[in-house]
Parts: structure tokens; C-alpha cells; sequence
């Protein structure tokens, strides 16, 4: 079974509100993240952190081509 999981912030002005206006509106939203788990595992517990992936230049293969 899917879970849709949305990370909020507790306050509109925590750090890094600069990042979370809408760029359509101008709105500020308390969203860091959305994210679909299609997964087996259970719900995370509060506080738990979605993982950010990072592409190295100097370290990526570039005979790998993405779907």
C-alpha cells in the first residue's frame, strides 16, 4: 500500500522560510517536502528526516544515463 508523506515545518518562519515561497503566488508555505512511498515499511515516526541525494560532478559516471 502507498503512503503520500508531507515534511512540514512547525513555524512559517523557521529557517530557511526564504526557500518555501511559492513561486506562483508569492506565498510562504510550511511544505519542505512531499514524498511517495510505495514501500512495505512502516510510517516514519516525528521527526524523522527525508534523505537528499546530491550529484558530484567530478565523481559521476557519465556512461549512466537515467530513465
Amino acid at each position: 500500500m502507498g503512503k503520500y508523506i508531507i515534511f512540514k515545518t512547525e513555524t512559517m518562519s523557521g529557517s530557511g522560510w526564504e526557500q518555501r515561497v511559492l513561486a506562483h503566488t508569492g506565498a510562504l508555505t510550511d511544505i519542505l517536502a512531499e514524498h511517495y512511498d510505495s514501500s512495505n515499511s512502516p510510517t516514519p515516526t516525528q521527526g524523522y528526516r527525508l534523505r537528499k541525494y546530491h550529484k558530484i560532478e567530478q565523481y559521476a559516471d557519465s556512461t549512466f544515463q537515467p530513465r
